[in-house]
């Protein structure tokens, strides 16, 4: 279970004692998406603090006073800018040293977040090998705090499949066909929520970045497709093809240096059943065989 845990929406005690808790319950099996937000509007809708670079130091001293929390049996002492805390928790979270944290974020200061306290982090589609150095300027940051080979990187992307090639990309498009001109307009920057999400969200600029210099055909490789972007905000970038094809383009990434996947498609409960049957099971299945063996839970 990826958990989202949103930056200044809950005290981080709170937040360590109910992760906790979830994570004994369910035997080890949640997960932790650190999230500062899409934009300043939505936060300050939702009486969050108004600036994304406050929300991300937020994020960093929620963080740090969890991890304490977690390793201690005595009461933990932290002062920091946002958060005073003179305390101990009990129960510990059942994974250790703690549940994974994942965090996906197209800023610098987003990057350093992750160098420094995630377990993965996720790129949103883009190319293979724009992802490779990625994966090599944050792995550089992460060696300042001594997590050069401790972090791991993943891929957040949606996924259309089809028999044939030509099937495949009859989906893709059929997918975005019925959507209102206005959608379109919108996403593309008509309107002022695009505009504030613009001014902020440095993910969601390259998303849209990609879009426009995408051509006609909307490609930015063989399998790899922005045309989901046209219609919603967010992770719009798709892996194309027949469940061959898929597979070999997640194996494109996995070259690059992920090995975490974070997939979705549409509807999402079909994508989900057809994906696991026709390209996890077909192309992956050994490796999780032996991932299987060799962790709990896997």
């Amino acid at each position: 279970m990826l958990i989202a845990m949103r930056a200044g929406y809950t005290n981080p005690v709170i937040a360590a004692k109910s992760f906790a808790t979830l994570d004994q319950i369910s035997g080890g099996r949640v997960a932790i998406n650190l999230i500062a937000g899409i934009d300043d509007r939505e936060a300050a809708s939702e009486s969050a603090p108004a600036s994304k670079a406050i929300r991300y130091e937020m994020m960093d001293e929620e963080v740090q006073v969890m991890k304490l929390l977690w390793s201690s049996h005595e009461p933990v002492a932290f002062e920091g800018k946002h958060f005073q805390i003179q305390q101990v928790i009990e129960p510990k979270p059942f994974q250790q040293p703690h549940p994974p944290f994942l965090l996906g974020g197209g800023s610098e200061q987003g990057a350093r977040i992750s160098a420094r306290h995630s377990d993965v982090h996720l790129f949103w589609g883009d190319r293979p090998d724009v992802i490779a150095t990625r994966i090599s300027e944050i792995r550089q940051l992460a060696a300042a705090y001594g997590r050069k080979d401790q972090i791991r990187f993943g891929m957040r992307m949606q996924v259309i499949l089809g028999d044939t090639e030509e099937e495949a990309w009859k989906n893709a498009w059929n997918l975005i066909a019925g959507a209102p001109a206005l959608v379109m307009q919108d996403i593309r920057g008509g309107s002022d929520v695009v505009a504030s999400i613009k001014a902020t969200s440095v993910a969601n600029r390259r998303v849209w970045e990609l879009l426009d210099t995408s051509g006609f055909d909307h490609k930015i490789h063989p399998h790899i497709w922005t045309g989901v972007a046209k219609v919603r905000i967010g992770a719009g970038v798709s892996i194309v093809g027949t469940p061959a094809q898929v597979a070999s383009t997640i194996e494109e990434f996995i070259a690059a240096g992920c090995t975490s996947f974070c997939l979705s498609g549409y509807p999402h409960a079909h994508m989900a059943q057809e994906f696991a049957q026709r390209v996890l099971h077909p192309y992956f299945g050994q490796r999780l065989r032996i991932a299987a063996g060799g962790r709990r839970g896997c």
